[in-house]
């Protein structure tokens, strides 16, 4: 079995292109309310992450922004990004890097294609041993999702799903 410590989450971010990669949220964060841009610079790739510009008022009075990235404005629908769902309102923060990862992690996603959700879904296995097996969501309306290879729920894997080597 491995542990969240195991997963080299910057490699992968870095080989995979994406902007974000995390497995857990903060304290008191739900995965519903909060997503990458409300995550430390340290999960961003190369330390960068966009930051609010106001164009009016501020961020106390809920004033008008965009988020910009090295000067130039960013499209927060295309920051590429995988964060597991590890969160109060669903498996449970994730307290330390020396918990196992366990059966039906689910990963929330946006890629910018197919290819790079299945680069992806490739370097996590490579990365975790014959313990576990990645489904990759056929929609964007599913999670990925890690099984422990000995509880894989077929069914579900069959409707939703495909293995990297089943596709």
């Amino acid at each position: 079995m491995k542990t969240y410590g195991d997963l080299d989450l910057k490699k992968l971010r870095e080989f995979c292109e994406l902007d974000f990669a995390h497995y857990t949220y903060r304290k008191g964060q739900c995965s519903c309310c909060y997503g990458p841009l409300d995550m430390s610079k340290r999960y961003w790739r190369n330390g960068k992450k966009p930051i609010p510009v106001y164009t009016s008022g501020n961020e106390k009075d809920g004033g008008t922004f965009h988020y910009e990235l090295d000067g130039k404005k960013v499209d927060t629908n295309k920051i590429t990004y995988i964060l597991f769902k590890n969160a109060c309102n669903g498996r449970g923060r994730i307290k330390n890097k020396e918990q196992y990862i366990t059966n039906h992690t689910c990963i929330e996603y946006h890629f910018k294609d197919t290819q790079q959700k299945e680069q992806v879904c490739r370097e996590l296995m490579a990365q975790l041993d014959n313990d576990y097996v990645v489904a990759v969501p056929k929609d964007d309306n599913y999670c990925i999702i890690i099984y422990t290879a000995d509880e894989l729920n077929y069914q579900e894997l069959k409707k939703n799903y495909y293995t990297l080597n089943s596709k």
